[in-house]
């Protein structure tokens, strides 16, 4: 997946902050879904983004180095 929103894991799957996105998450994966999803598409650290900040998912990010 490729989605950015702001915000973070709240460590509770969305129950301290009322996250319905972190909320299907959990509940899928409890099921058995596995999730792989884009660092934020930004320079900056993926915990400041959801679902990227998830302990439930694979969060992948690439680097290009042009020296």
């Amino acid at each position: 997946m490729s989605l950015r929103d702001e915000g973070g894991d709240d460590l509770a799957c969305g129950n301290n902050n009322a996250d319905p996105e972190h909320l299907a998450i959990c509940a899928s994966v409890a099921a058995g879904i596995t999730y792989v999803v884009a660092a934020g598409n930004d320079s900056g650290s993926a915990s400041a983004w959801r679902p990227a900040s998830y302990n439930e998912v694979i969060t992948v990010s690439a680097i290009a180095d042009f020296d």
